[in-house]
């Protein structure tokens, strides 16, 4: 009994600190802690710099200070706390160098070299053309009718040492890019919106205000719903042809896969 009485006096010592969770007491302690915190996690301190690198250091900084908001798409002299989104590549670095890359073709006149690095660089490239507004204005709503077929590629071979049969794949390449990015614009900046007044305050940055209300003018137009049914049956009578295709490979007899599965495939 005294050996049992002395450990609970013990226990009652050894706890006498502890504060209860919930309480207050445990309520005005977390507030201590939190204040004391902030306050040695205000003062920070500076890097140490020679006077003598003062100058170059400051340039350092700026210069990185710029080059994030170019990267994020703000403005350098207005510093945004927004969280970055991600959008199309800018490509500033080739479209800036004066060089030419050498490019590498294979049969198909599709580059495949010299390096998998330098083939990713030229469709991301191309991939630039296409949200230009000087090369693909959105004011014109067919690839057919763009003018610039050849400034693009000219001005790819401006930046490339890639030879001239390749260029019915280089515009394929920006045709298909702009159709992407045409289809996103409608997704995100048409669909998502009540009216064209919305649309219109919402206007993505690197789309002209003039360009923008054209191909809003066209979205709501009978020729854009003509143009969606229209691809919409193309669709399905190109389903029809692979599905009449598949079934003549399926009855043929010397299709061992035909004897085995025809019976379940259905006949036109």
């Amino acid at each position: 009994m005294n050996q049992d009485g002395s450990s609970r006096k013990s226990k009652r010592v050894k706890n006498s600190n502890f504060i209860p969770p919930g309480s207050v007491a445990s309520l005005l302690s977390q507030r201590v802690l939190n204040h004391k915190h902030k306050q040695n996690s205000k003062y920070i301190p500076e890097p140490h710099v020679n006077k003598s690198n003062e100058k170059d250091y400051k340039h350092k900084q700026n210069s990185n200070y710029i080059l994030g908001r170019m990267r994020s798409g703000t403005s350098a002299a207005s510093p945004s706390t927004q969280k970055r989104k991600r959008g199309g590549t800018q490509m500033q670095s080739v479209h800036g160098r004066s060089e030419r890359k050498l490019i590498v073709l294979n049969e198909l006149h599709q580059p495949i070299g010299p390096t998998e690095a330098i083939v990713k660089e030229l469709g991301s490239f191309l991939g630039t053309l296409a949200r230009n507004g000087t090369f693909c204005p959105l004011n014109v709503f067919k690839w057919k009718k763009l003018k610039t077929h050849d400034d693009m590629w000219n001005y790819t071979m401006e930046k490339y040492d890639i030879p001239k049969v390749a260029k019915e794949w280089a515009l394929r390449t920006i045709q298909l890019a702009w159709r992407k990015y045409k289809n996103g614009l409608k997704k995100k900046h048409y669909y998502r919106y009540a009216n064209d007044e919305i649309r219109m305050a919402k206007r993505p940055k690197e789309v002209s205000e003039s360009q923008f209300k054209a191909l809003l003018e066209y979205w709501n137009s009978d020729a854009a719903q003509v143009s969606k049914m229209k691809k919409g049956k193309e669709t399905m009578n190109t389903l029809i042809l692979l599905e009449k295709i598949f079934y003549e490979a399926c009855t043929c007899s010397n299709n061992l896969f035909a004897i085995e599965h025809v019976e379940t495939y259905p006949k036109s």
